[in-house]
C-alpha cells in the first residue's frame, strides 16, 4: 500500500523522522547482536560473507524497486 504517490527521491532520505529513528534501532540492535560474542552466541548468528551480504541486499531492494515501478504507473496514467 502506497501512503504517498511520490517518488522516494522527490519526498527526500530524511523527510520522515520516526522512520530514521526506527532504521536507525534496528540496525544498532541488529549490530549488537553480530558484534557481541555472547549475543551472537546466545542466537547461535554467524558473519555474512560477500555473497550472503549481497543475496541481502539483493532481496531488500525488490520490495523498494517494484514500489517505486507502481508509483511511476500511477503517475503515468494520470496524465
Amino acid at each position: 500500500m502506497m501512503r504517498v504517490r511520490k517518488s522516494f527521491f522527490r519526498v527526500g532520505i530524511f523527510s520522515n523522522l520516526y522512520l530514521i529513528g526506527a532504521v536507525l534501532l534496528g540496525l544498532i540492535l541488529q549490530l549488537a547482536l553480530l558484534l557481541v560474542p555472547f549475543m551472537r552466541y546466545a542466537f547461535r548468528l554467524e558473519m555474512l560473507d560477500m555473497n550472503g551480504w549481497l543475496t541481502v541486499i539483493g532481496l531488500g531492494l525488490i520490495p523498494f524497486t517494484i514500489n517505486e515501478i507502481g508509483k511511476a504507473l500511477i503517475r503515468i496514467r494520470k496524465m
